[in-house]
């Protein structure tokens, strides 16, 4: 009697969220009760299209495929044949995702640059603006004015004390 082979994805995991346009490393095992693994192959499919060829899994089963997934639904399947062509496979759904945010740790609404989280919805902490020069202090950051004679880009618009003109005493 000849088992079919088996398949589980490991990583991601069913449902997950993932980043868009971004290397997305696939990660599952196969095995077949009857056949070593030397002699499986699997193969990896994104929404029904091979997205890794028919390959040899490790000795233990493991088989990887890097791909990148454009935003919105995905399905994954990995498919596993053995000597016998029987086949065995796993399925999960991905949703990719390619929204940058920004952290916003002084809560003045502009996010910094310098530090990016790609997700499918708005964290906490985060907002969509990278606009904010100095995020640690709520009185720096493009909405505000330039306050005079402090030596500080109050405005982020890279620019120290402009517009103010003469001396101040």
């Amino acid at each position: 009697f000849n088992s079919e082979p088996e398949a589980s994805i490991t990583s991601p995991a069913d449902g997950d969220q993932v980043a868009s346009d971004v290397a997305l490393e696939l990660r599952g095992v196969v095995g077949d009760g009857n056949d070593d693994a030397s002699t499986l192959l699997a193969t990896w499919l994104v929404d029904g299209a091979e997205a890794c060829a028919a390959a040899t899994p490790a000795s233990d089963g493991v088989t990887t495929c890097s791909v990148t997934l454009a935003a919105g639904e995905h399905t994954v399947t990995l498919e596993v044949h053995d000597p016998t062509n029987a086949v065995g496979q796993a399925t999960i759904t991905l949703s990719a995702c390619g929204d940058t945010y920004f952290a916003d740790l002084d809560g003045d609404t502009f996010g910094d640059a310098a530090a990016p989280l790609v997700a499918c919805t708005l964290p906490a902490g985060y907002v969509d603006d990278d606009t904010d020069c100095d995020d640690t202090t709520a009185d720096t950051n493009p909405a505000v004015f330039e306050v005079c004679s402090d030596s500080l880009d109050n405005d982020c618009d890279g620019s120290v004390d402009e517009g103010l003109g003469g001396s101040w005493y």
